[in-house]
């Protein structure tokens, strides 16, 4: 990947000047190929499925993610960031940190499971396929746990071992879904690929982490540095519920409200824009670590390519969002059927809130880079609540669409909305939203790139 970087006459001049800048591009492409092949074989394979199992299938699986999803959170712990952030500041603490971080991760699993299982037999009480699908879902927490030899990588700028291990996983998945779907098998055995696809995953990270001579067996848990990360993580934590209700909780009252065709008809449309979310953080976690750097070296550096990230993923998520909206009426129908037609609209608003998402991306780095973490609980919460509350009224109304609608809504209460009125973030949000006439000044960003 370097070398064909490097090769390029013009561009490779100017990258080859700027090591980090080089290693940003060469992990970008490695990210760039994991999400090509995720597009081209396992989002084709996942169209197929889709046409299969029909509104009615496709809507229990994708209830029964979303349900599961709420439960995650005690798995993650928010920690991505702070563990990234934590390795490219003690990189020589590298097996406490992983170490203590494993378990954490372990122990919360445990919690996720049982926490899971014990709702869903109150909520799904009359559903005994949901339960069940619930708790195959929610025994794939365990291997998650084995996530955190990806954010190693990452604090790396090093991500083509993630990119072999998912990508492993992916044609696994994709080939063991295949088979299903030319057996005609029941809709419980694509929920069991969903779990293998993530053993698999986890099963090659450990072997990618071991092939760079690193040793699992040398990780070590230090309870002093799991109350560290617990305190820095429970605001991210607490943030990341909010994020999960306003992301998932669509389908979990359309499904009470409209019933389980509704939520495969809203999921189809999502999963679609859902498709771009996967371009944040290859982009993200590549300059996540050069943010940190430049926070060392001077303010100006460190804001000014804030600004830039801000003005190239906002031109980008505005770009797919026309796009998708154009072109809409013809690829929906042309991968899911005309069962499908009323996903057209859902996606049309929906894709309205990936621009917003895309847009708001940096500032989920600033604020761990300035230990604001406290900051995102409040803001997400007011925009799940926000979320919650449209969806009520909007649903019973306008359906899928009107849960597309209070999405977006909470998406922009969550980038912008609230920030304005907190003095901490106001410099910030104001540089979020000059990006907006940066995107018609190309003289001011081609600066900007120079100076980065």
């Amino acid at each position: 990947m370097q070398r064909i970087l490097v090769s390029l006459p013009v561009i490779g001049r100017f990258l080859a000047s700027r090591p980090m800048l080089l290693r940003i591009v060469e992990n970008i492409g490695w990210l760039s190929i994991d999400k090509f092949v995720r597009l081209v074989l396992a989002f084709f394979v996942n169209v197929w499925m889709v046409r299969y199992l029909g509104p009615t299938g496709y809507g229990s699986i994708n209830y029964a993610v979303a349900f599961v999803s709420f439960f995650s959170i005690f798995v993650n712990l928010g920690m991505e960031g702070i563990l990234v952030r934590e390795l490219v500041k003690e990189p020589e603490k590298r097996e406490s940190i992983l170490g203590t971080a494993f378990v954490m991760r372990l122990m919360g699993s445990g919690v996720g499971i049982l926490l899971a299982l014990l709702v869903s037999f109150v909520v799904n009480r009359d559903d005994t396929q949901s339960t069940w699908f619930i708790f195959l879902l929610s025994i794939g927490f365990i291997f998650q746990s084995f996530l955190v030899i990806d954010f190693y990588f990452q604090s790396q700028i090093n991500s083509k071992y993630v990119v072999f291990a998912q990508n492993i996983a992916v044609f696994v998945a994709s080939g063991l879904r295949i088979l299903l779907l030319l057996m005609k098998a029941p809709v419980v055995w694509f929920v069991g690929v969903i779990v293998l696809e993530g053993i698999v995953g986890a099963i090659f990270l450990v072997f990618f982490y071991l092939k760079n001579g690193l040793h699992v067996k040398h990780w070590r848990f230090e309870g002093e540095r799991a109350v560290l990360l617990l305190k820095s993580c429970f605001p991210l934590m607490l943030s990341s519920i909010a994020v999960m209700i306003y992301l998932r909780i669509d389908q979990v009252m359309i499904r009470k409200m409209l019933g389980v065709a509704e939520v495969g008809l809203y999921s189809a449309a999502v999963n679609l824009s859902e498709v771009f979310y996967l371009l944040i953080p290859v982009i993200m976690n590549s300059v996540f670590p050069v943010f940190i750097q430049a926070k060392k070296e001077s303010e100006e550096s460190y804001y000014n390519k804030l600004q830039l990230s801000y003005a190239f993923m906002l031109g980008l998520g505005l770009g797919i969002a026309f796009l998708v909206i154009v072109f809409s009426r013809y690829f929906v129908p042309l991968l899911y059927g005309k069962e499908y037609m009323e996903s057209i609209s859902i996606l049309n608003i929906q894709i309205l809130a990936v621009s917003i998402v895309f847009w708001g991306a940096t500032s989920s780095k600033w604020t761990i880079i300035e230990n604001m973490q406290n900051l995102v609980f409040s803001r997400t919460l007011i925009s799940a609540l926000a979320n919650v509350v449209l969806n009520f009224f909007l649903i019973p109304v306008w359906g899928g669409k009107g849960a597309a609608f209070a999405t977006v809504c909470a998406q922009f209460i969550s980038a912008i909305g609230v920030n304005l009125f907190d003095k901490r973030t106001r410099r910030i949000t104001l540089i979020m939203l000059k990006s907006f006439f940066l995107l018609f000044n190309w003289k001011k960003l081609w600066l900007l790139w120079r100076q980065g």
